[in-house]
């Protein structure tokens, strides 16, 4: 079954039962962005088909991630981009990314929350080597940079599983985007 990608791109929906049917290739094109540049989690999910909703494909993606090995769990980490950082500047967010930063905010911010922003970043990145990650959907601007700065006084341990948990959240949402819902 082909299904037209470009109309997918224009924010249409896809089925569960057009996943459950396709070919690999095309599974993995349409759900690479569900976790930031990391094909091989839809590719690892694609054996565990069908999926009896969007929830059960989520929680088979989730497994998949959870059963890597850390370093892969690190490498889809710094797969994100940093929030209204360089990729930010530089125009080169995906399109999931610039959305989900456009909606609290952090696409027009004062110079002096870029600067504190950049601050922010190059802390928690020297502490952590994997940049910042919050479900930015489920929280305001204000919410953010408090979090942030909590964050930076967890250990590396705690900060991992919290950034693991905001990346599922995160693939929650963009998966019912997918499928035009709306995360209860």
């Amino acid at each position: 079954m082909a299904i037209n990608i470009l109309k997918l791109e224009m924010n249409e929906s896809i089925s569960l039962s057009q996943l459950n049917t396709i070919e690999c290739d095309e599974f993995v094109h349409l759900l690479a962005g569900t976790f930031e540049h990391s094909s091989w989690i839809p590719r690892c999910a694609f054996k565990l088909r069908p999926f009896e909703s969007f929830s059960d494909l989520h929680s088979k993606m989730v497994a998949v991630i959870k059963g890597s090995t850390e370093e892969q769990q690190l490498s889809l980490l710094k797969a994100h981009p940093e929030l209204a950082g360089k990729e930010a500047r530089d125009g080169v967010l995906t399109a999931s990314s610039t959305r989900e930063q456009s909606h609290v905010g952090m696409n027009d911010l004062s110079h002096d929350e870029l600067l504190y922003v950049a601050q922010l970043n190059a802390q928690y990145f020297e502490k952590f080597k994997f940049p910042f990650i919050i479900a930015v959907l489920d929280n305001t601007k204000k919410d953010i940079f408090r979090k942030w700065n909590q964050r930076l006084s967890n250990n590396y341990e705690h900060e991992l599983k919290i950034c693991l948990e905001q990346v599922y959240l995160i693939g929650e949402l963009r998966l019912a985007a997918l499928n035009n819902e709306k995360k209860n």
